[in-house]
């Protein structure tokens, strides 16, 4: 998980010279990013106060964590 983490951050940084991890920690828009098991990698402030929990809470959560079952 800590190179998908690793990788994740790179890539926030910086894309193609835009400053994505700025956008994205200043958007309005709840924003998860989740690994191929569902685990959260990212979650920006705006999902910390959608869902109540700070974000180091929501990275040790995943989908299934949130989600109800019938939306899985």
């Amino acid at each position: 998980m800590k190179r998908v983490r690793t990788t994740l951050d790179a890539g926030l940084d910086e894309c193609d010279g835009l400053p994505f991890r700025t956008i994205m920690d200043r958007s309005a828009d709840a924003i998860f990013i989740a690994d191929p098991q569902g685990r959260y990698q990212y979650v920006d402030a705006a999902a910390s106060e959608l869902l109540g929990y700070d974000a180091a809470e929501l990275l040790e959560m995943g989908i299934r964590d949130i989600a109800r079952a019938q939306d899985l």
